[in-house]
């Protein structure tokens, strides 16, 4: 199954994130209340992703395909000091999961594809011209604030 391929990763970063901040391994509670969050169709996607060479893991970092050298990597969690598990970064799931899907399709239609452009989250263009641009929040009421 395809979301398996997530699990294994998502279990790795999780690890090396409390090994490298110091945290004790996560409870079971910690990963349910993720999976119950990010549905297993995101997770398909972030799998696909990864097995097409488009996420790159690193850790508990990432980098994605197409991007400047300088952008990245970017944390799949934070580091909060009066936590005592990661902080999980939720957008990030959805943006790298969307990206990994359009990129793709964009590169073969000579659509260029940008992530973290200026201030959304990806953005399609031809040439200069913006054609679609993505904001993901985690709440809406962030996204009120842009419109």
């Amino acid at each position: 199954m395809m979301s398996s391929l997530f699990d294994s990763n998502f279990k790795r970063w999780v690890e090396s994130a409390c090994m490298e901040w110091n945290y004790p391994e996560p409870t079971e509670e910690y990963y349910e209340y993720f999976y119950n969050r990010i549905p297993n169709g995101l997770r398909v996607l972030l799998s696909d992703g990864i097995e097409k060479g488009v996420i790159l893991p690193d850790g508990h970092r990432f980098r994605i395909k197409g991007l400047d050298e300088n952008k990245g990597p970017y944390n799949w969690f934070s580091n909060y000091s009066n936590a005592d598990a990661p902080g999980i970064n939720w957008e990030y799931f959805v943006h790298v999961a969307l990206y990994s899907q359009l990129y793709n399709q964009s590169i073969e239609k000579g659509i260029m594809i940008k992530f973290e452009d200026r201030l959304m989250d990806i953005t399609l263009r031809d040439k200069d011209r913006l054609l679609v641009c993505i904001e993901v929040k985690e709440k809406a009421e962030d996204l009120k604030k842009l419109i």
